[in-house]
């Protein structure tokens, strides 16, 4: 009876490293096709339109959720950018880097990024690249350098050959490894909101929704932008800082809120903001019931399939 149990197991393990080695055979050497981004007839046309192919945009996604990138590899991109937090950092005022200690900011939310033209919260930066090379030397992030990574690449039996396969190179280099976590980057596209349905015919606002919608546009889009609810011009706080308005995209599942985490919820949010801009301290308080007017409209900006870790 323990031969017949011992043989089983032992086709069992056989049959399941089997399975494995197909896979990874085919992940390192299946063709590769482009990807094209079809976003719907109101979003403008991207402004970052570099090449993303399946296989380069998936090891991209391998790579953001592999502590390999930091420097003790304790923590990945997807550590502070979580897939169901709308790629921020979910209920985390301050991020832990790979030293153990805090962020100076909140976690962006990482949203339909083609669309942008500055990145950070002030605008530092103009290409997706540099995002990327950024939480890679802050020591506050991954606390790492791009020889360092090179090199645990190399080695790496999976990411490697993957990489040589994409590029068709004889050796892995640094930009190799940024272009495909760009190509991830690319992808983080959201258009499914009610919202969104919307604008292109398929759904009908309800009367709260109308009137937050209104309100909205009275109150809001001088620095949330429609479509994408975000602006690409700084505005200056009282404390003199310059800073970028964020998407409001999903903003349901990306609190706590502002730059540096204060608002731990979306009634606190608006109960202060924007007043603390020396620019709109004009503008009259909202009362309780035009804050739920607002926060109704909020919600339709909920894309559930992009906070899905399933859907990709």
């Amino acid at each position: 009876m323990r031969r017949s149990n011992s043989g089983k197991l032992v086709i069992v393990s056989v049959l399941i490293v089997a399975v494995v080695s197909i896979a990874v055979y085919y992940f390192l050497n299946s063709n590769d096709s482009e990807i094209t981004i079809q976003s719907p007839s109101h979003f403008d046309v991207p402004l970052d339109t570099g090449i993303t192919t399946v296989q380069g945009a998936s090891l991209g996604r391998l790579l953001f959720n592999d502590p390999l990138l930091s420097r003790h590899q304790k923590i990945s991109c997807a550590s502070c950018h979580q897939q169901t937090a709308s790629y921020a950092d979910y209920n985390k005022q301050f991020s832990t880097g790979d030293r153990g200690l805090l962020t100076k900011r909140n976690a962006p939310v990482l949203i339909n990024l083609i669309w942008k033209s500055h990145y950070f919260a002030d605008g530092r930066a103009q290409r997706l690249e540099q995002t990327i090379l950024n939480a890679i030397k802050d020591t506050l992030e991954l606390n790492s350098d791009m020889d360092l990574i090179v090199e645990r690449i190399r080695q790496h039996p999976v990411y490697n050959k993957k990489l040589k396969n994409i590029f068709q190179i004889k050796e892995v280099e640094a930009d190799h490894i940024i272009n495909v976590m760009t190509q991830y980057l690319r992808t983080l596209n959201s258009w499914d909101s009610n919202y969104d349905r919307m604008r292109q015919g398929t759904y009908v606002f309800t009367e709260p929704e109308k009137q937050g919608q209104l309100l909205f546009e009275q109150q809001c889009t001088s620095c949330h932008i429609p479509p994408f609810f975000q602006d690409s011009t700084p505005i200056l706080t009282t404390d003199g800082q310059k800073l970028l308005s964020p998407s409001l995209r999903n903003i349901k599942y990306s609190g706590p809120y502002m730059h540096d985490g204060r608002f731990k919820t979306l009634d606190s949010l608006l109960a202060q903001h924007p007043y603390e801009f020396p620019q709109e301290t004009h503008r009259k308080k909202l009362s309780p019931e035009e804050h739920q007017s607002i926060l109704i409209f909020l919600n339709t900006l909920t894309d559930e399939q992009f906070s899905n870790p399933n859907s990709y």
